[in-house]
């Protein structure tokens, strides 16, 4: 919640700098070699995955910057934050710690959460803690916290932090460090249910962006998993003023720009198992013409279906695989 009436102005400096912190992206650029798993570390403790994670990394053959190996809509919206505001830019990676846009490094896939490629399998400690390994990888390479670390260091600079809820988590501790007269000079973007997740000191300097930013009429439209990103980009090109910064103001006008928004009223779908969808979706493949984009609105918008994009993904290769198999057709109800 945020505190009424206690915020901090940062001395004005004529050339003041900006950085602009947002996460690593699960989607990489393709065509760059193998890439490093969690499947190529033994089970260990969580000091030792780290060593031996950057050990592998550091004789991979294949090397790219990080801006290059990152892709994806809340990367793209990122960039376009800090080329506006002429910002260095950093990524909070799992698998490295804070690194810059031109940091060079492999391949890699590795996540905190559970499931494939996860740290989760290989530390040993229970229950895993994501705050432990981002101190773990970072005190390996020479910073165990390197955001207050830089905050602390870039004395005139503004640092705008866009994450989500997970990379919240993981970086949890890290944020807890940063100084209380340093706050001023931070814009944190997230979604609102995560921003309880932020270390109570630092609510101050969560930008108030909420679901109606996702209203018929956004100025940014996206999915939620780029929420914060496009809130940022929105921010600096619409609302930050770089040579006076002043966070009361930019929360009025954030407020005042979300109050002439509406909420989007979302449709009630019924929910169905995946059998049922992948039955669903061979009785109407012909109708689609087998187009996935045309599949999914119509499971959407006509059938009013809920099916998340990725979970529709899946069952969508599934089911063309098997119409393939067996020729076009596919009877769902054997499952």
């Amino acid at each position: 919640m945020r505190t009424q009436g206690n915020f901090c102005k940062p001395h004005h400096h004529r050339f003041m700098q900006t950085i602009v912190i947002t996460s690593c992206s699960s989607r990489k650029r393709s065509g760059l070699g193998e890439p490093l798993r969690s499947t190529d570390l033994k089970k260990d403790t969580l000091d030792a995955v780290a060593q031996r994670w950057l050990t592998l990394s550091s004789v991979h053959p294949w090397r790219t910057t990080a801006g290059d190996l990152y892709v994806g809509r809340s990367i793209s919206e990122a960039r376009k934050a800090a080329s506006h505001i002429n910002a260095d830019l950093f990524f909070a990676s799992t698998g490295f710690g804070l690194v810059s846009d031109t940091s060079a490094l492999p391949p890699y896939d590795l996540t905190v959460a559970s499931g494939n490629s996860s740290l989760q399998d290989v530390v040993i400690e229970s229950p895993f803690n994501a705050c432990d390994w981002w101190h773990a990888i970072n005190a390996e390479l020479g910073s165990p916290y390197p955001i207050s670390s830089l905050l602390s260091k870039k004395t005139t600079s503004i640092a705008f932090v866009a994450l989500s809820r997970p990379y919240l988590k993981l970086i949890h501790d890290d944020l807890a460090k940063i100084a209380p007269k340093d706050t001023c000079r931070l814009r944190i973007f997230t979604s609102p249910s995560s921003a309880g997740v932020v270390p109570t000191h630092l609510h101050n300097s969560i930008m108030p962006y909420d679901k109606r930013f996702d209203g018929i009429d956004s100025p940014n439209p996206g999915t939620q998993t780029d929420f914060p990103q496009r809130a940022m980009r929105h921010f600096v090109c619409d609302i930050f003023l770089p040579e006076h910064p002043d966070l009361e103001r930019e929360c009025l006008e954030v407020n005042k720009t979300l109050s002439q928004l509406t909420f989007r009223q979302l449709p009630k779908r019924s929910r169905k198992t995946d059998i049922e969808l992948i039955t669903i979706m061979n009785e109407y493949w012909d109708r689609t013409n087998g187009r996935a984009h045309l599949m999914l609105r119509l499971l959407r918008d006509d059938l009013a279906i809920a099916c998340e994009q990725k979970r529709f993904a899946l069952l969508f290769r599934t089911l063309r695989q098997r119409r393939q198999n067996s020729q076009g057709i596919f009877d769902g109800s054997h499952e």
